[in-house]
């Protein structure tokens, strides 16, 4: 059985109130009353919410521009 992460543990790891860790479990996959998120879910919420540095973004695209050029 896979883990599920209490309304209290998420308000410590996003450091943040219990309407907003509520919020963000609708969001994704979990149980309700009591509101519990699945650990997979709560991962791969957060996976989507990070961004890549600017630079990165940049590169990738200046390589895909000089990339067209070519062909």
């Amino acid at each position: 059985m896979e883990k599920l992460l209490s309304v209290p543990q998420l308000m410590e790891r996003w450091d943040c109130s219990r309407q907003t860790v509520i919020r963000r479990l609708q969001e994704m996959r979990h149980m309700e009353r009591p509101w519990y998120g699945y650990t997979s879910a709560v991962e791969e919420w957060e996976r989507s919410k990070t961004v890549r540095p600017a630079a990165e973004i940049r590169t990738e695209m200046m390589r895909a521009k000089l990339q067209r050029r070519r062909a």
